[in-house]
């Protein structure tokens, strides 16, 4: 009963940081675009600086130690489906999501935050590298939340 727990946990957690980033990419860039560049810098920052904040960060780092949790307890249960889909699971979002987030859009994040140059500068630095490597993100979450999904469906 608790791998089926902590499986169900890790699911929804990771499609919720999956969300996150789908939302970025079918919503939120795409109607920044729209902008013009002091706008697109501004609200960026502005996101940038609101996002810091418990529930974002809980849904977007929650999701790899509640995969491995829910991993050790299914090969604890004798799940090796289970447990070897959760792994891979656990695998994919850290290094599609965490990993990438960490060298890839937080520095783009920072850098823009630090931009003096003027705003077309810093959109052109900025939004083109962000928009790609969000694009990565998304498809790992959803990849890893498929994964811990199909582990529910193998226990």
């Amino acid at each position: 009963m608790i791998t089926e727990i902590l499986a169900v946990a890790a699911s929804v957690v990771s499609g919720l940081g999956a969300g996150v980033f789908l939302a970025f990419s079918s919503g939120v860039m795409p109607g920044l675009a729209r902008t013009s560049d002091a706008v697109y810098v501004e609200s960026m920052r502005g996101i940038n600086r609101a996002v810091i904040n418990g529930v974002f960060l809980g849904a977007i780092f929650g999701a790899v130690p509640l995969l491995v949790a829910a991993a050790v307890a299914a090969f604890a249960e004798g799940a090796t489906a289970a447990g070897w889909l959760l792994t891979a699971s656990g695998l994919v979002y850290l290094a599609g999501v965490l990993v990438v987030t960490g060298i890839r859009n937080v520095p783009l994040n920072e850098r823009l935050e630090r931009h003096r140059g003027t705003p077309r500068q810093a959109r052109e630095d900025f939004e083109r590298p962000w928009v790609r490597w969000n694009g990565l993100r998304t498809v790992a979450g959803v990849v890893a939340t498929v994964l811990a999904v199909s582990a529910l469906i193998a226990l």
